[in-house]
């Protein structure tokens, strides 16, 4: 491929990705889909892979976003599903890449989501455990970037997801259900983000 038409891939995958953060803010999660899965096959090709395994974890992302406001269980399985697909595809670029940090942070969301996904009460305990633990890896290798975005986005998100996994973790007794009536059911995510 010549510079140029790599050139011309990259501008059409940068548009594609501001268009699909423009429907995030609107919370269109169908339409962000769409433009995500448009860059993705853009971005497969071998020059691409960077911004490639960058989609693939939005991807996951905003699959397990979407479940979130599924109205069938049937709906939000599926959704989970291609999540923790996504998820799997992203990781495996990172670890070609040698990232590190984004390698442990999808390793804990697809352990996150078997946890969700799979019926085995017995394993569920080895799915939040191992995904605790590459969170905090994440977490403590995001602590060194040098950008201050990428550092606090890595660390909010990772935060966030580690509170959900002690909360799932915890068994239902009078104290958890006390604490929810208190607090309310487990708030949007997305709350109190701001879209640029």
């Amino acid at each position: 491929m010549s510079n140029s038409a790599q050139s011309d891939m990259e501008i059409q995958i940068s548009e594609l990705l501001n268009k699909a953060k423009v429907e995030e803010c609107k919370y269109n999660w169908n339409e962000e889909i769409e433009l995500l899965k448009k860059a993705e096959i853009i971005s497969s090709n071998e020059k691409l892979k960077k911004n490639n395994s960058a989609i693939n974890y939005k991807l996951g992302e905003i699959y397990q976003t979407a479940a979130n406001f599924e109205k069938t269980e049937e709906n939000v399985l599926k959704c989970l599903q291609l999540s923790r697909k996504h998820f799997e595809k992203a990781n495996k670029l990172f670890v070609e890449q040698k990232n590190e940090s984004y390698q442990n942070a999808s390793l804990g969301f697809i352990n996150y989501l078997n946890y969700i996904i799979e019926p085995e009460e017995n394993r569920r305990e080895d799915f939040t455990k191992i995904a605790k633990n590459y969170f905090k890896k994440a977490k403590l290798i995001s602590a060194i970037f040098r950008n201050p975005l990428e550092k606090q986005w890595i660390l909010s998100r990772t935060e966030r997801i580690l509170t959900k996994i002690m909360f799932l973790g915890r068994p239902i007794t009078s104290e958890t259900k006390a604490i929810e009536k208190e607090k309310g059911p487990q708030h949007n995510h997305l709350e109190g983000q701001q879209c640029l």
